[in-house]
């Protein structure tokens, strides 16, 4: 259930990846395909890199299991 909370924030996209990564490993693809993955630029301006199903993607396509485990 969606619920447009910040979980957490990164200094690097790696670092989401590893957490985005590590809840498909541990609780399932429903659960990685909760979140959202945005940025901020300095002037306060966001915008939305991936969601759901194709941030999952990136995620297990990125080499972010080594990654996962620093997080």
């Amino acid at each position: 259930m969606p619920s447009g909370n910040l979980v957490n924030t990164f200094d690097r996209e790696t670092e989401a990846m590893a957490v985005v990564h590590r809840t498909f490993e541990q609780d399932g693809r429903d659960a990685g395909e909760l979140f959202a993955l945005g940025t901020e630029d300095r002037r306060g301006r966001s915008r939305q890199v991936a969601a759901g199903a194709d941030l999952l993607a990136r995620a297990l396509a990125s080499d972010s299991s080594d990654a996962a485990r620093m997080v």
